[in-house]
């Protein structure tokens, strides 16, 4: 069975959107959905309760904690997959990655391309994985920062145990999931196609990864 994580805060606009695969293929695959809310003040928790109702393999909790890193820890432990992928609310997962994650059952790891969309899903950008994080060392890891957007990432529960629990403080749950998986992981596999529809909008925390305002800047310098 494979786990797919999802943490959402104030996603009532585009939760549906990041659900309908899983409708859609419900009676497909062996697979949970876990959404950890946090603490939305929307009807984020409404709509994906109603939808739950209907699809039982999509379950809705309340997070225990406050924030994204506490909603990831709590949703692994309520989980209980041989694969782990921890995808956003406001994302799209595409279909073709199913039959990837099912094979990929005797991998730790896998990592696959991004495309980027603006906020109504159309495509703006192809976002390849970095290749380096296959060949580079784990202190070379480190010392250039290589690192992918965790949505990226599937990997076993062997290695879903070294990621879990991250410490609550961390400001780069990204960056966490990247060093862990390349420190553990025996083997990476890398899928160079696009497997996820990755949505830039306003009300992200880092405003958008193509945006270079001063102030997004320097919030992510000091967060690094």
């Amino acid at each position: 069975m494979i786990s797919f994580i999802i943490p959402a805060k104030n996603v009532s606009q585009y939760i549906e959107d990041c659900l309908q695969p899983f409708k859609k293929l419900h009676d497909v695959y062996d697979f949970e959905v876990i959404v950890i809310d946090d603490n939305s003040s929307d009807d984020t928790l409404l709509k994906t309760k109603t939808i739950s109702e209907k699809y039982p393999k999509i379950k809705i909790f309340p997070n225990t904690g406050i924030g994204k890193v506490q909603a990831l820890n709590y949703g692994y432990t309520l989980s209980s997959g041989k694969i782990i992928k921890c995808i956003d609310s406001d994302d799209v997962l595409l279909e073709g990655i199913f039959p990837l994650l099912y094979n990929q059952v005797n991998n730790e790891a896998l990592m696959h391309d991004l495309m980027l969309t603006d906020s109504e899903l159309n495509p703006t950008y192809y976002l390849s994985s970095n290749s380096r994080l296959i060949s580079a060392s784990y202190i070379e890891t480190i010392k250039e920062n290589l690192s992918l957007p965790r949505c990226a990432w599937s990997f076993s529960r062997s290695i879903g145990d070294k990621i879990f629990p991250m410490p609550n403080n961390i400001p780069f749950e990204d960056v966490w999931f990247s060093f862990s998986i390349k420190k553990y992981a025996i083997k990476i596999n890398y899928v160079p196609e696009s497997l996820y529809l990755y949505r830039q909008h306003s009300k992200q925390t880092f405003g958008g990864v193509f945006n270079f305002s001063e102030d997004i800047v320097r919030f992510r310098a000091n967060r690094m």
